[in-house]
């Protein structure tokens, strides 16, 4: 009967701390795995449950998927002109600009290649997710398992 009860308290936990992170998280990993074709998982479905895993005890899960988010969409063409600035002020492209080669326009196309689907910036949404210490305690393993 304990171990019942305890199993209905971990799925209302799973339920009430996941908010809107289920859709999110199908949404994200759809696009992991069929768009960005992300080697690291096998399914849309294993990425969900790893997401929802992560994200039903946390108060920033929205802003965690939003990073995920983030990491495999395009990014603004604002953003995509920033990252192009900072390039030519740190002179990145001074030898096509001293060579007359340097084309704003294709620099701008590679910088939004380079930035959408980038796995580099998902482990950075992780990295700072972890960060975070999460709202809802783990479930003592020695109690789960002896029921009390």
């Amino acid at each position: 009967m304990k171990r019942l009860t305890l199993l209905v308290l971990l799925t209302a936990l799973v339920g009430c701390g996941s908010g809107d992170s289920g859709p999110r998280c199908e949404q994200i990993c759809r696009k992991f795995v069929n768009v960005c074709e992300w080697p690291a998982w096998t399914s849309v479905e294993q990425c969900k449950r790893g997401c929802l895993d992560d994200m039903y005890r946390r108060s920033d899960a929205a802003e965690v998927l939003d990073c995920y988010a983030a990491a495999a969409d395009p990014p603004s063409q604002e953003v995509v002109e920033a990252t192009v600035d900072e390039a030519l002020a740190r002179g990145v492209y001074g030898v096509a600009i001293s060579q007359g080669t340097f084309d704003r326009e294709q620099a701008e196309i590679r910088a939004r290649s380079q930035m959408t689907c980038d796995p580099f910036a998902a482990v950075q949404c992780k990295t700072e997710a972890v960060l975070v210490q999460p709202d809802l305690p783990l479930v003592n393993e020695d109690t789960a398992r002896s029921g009390g």
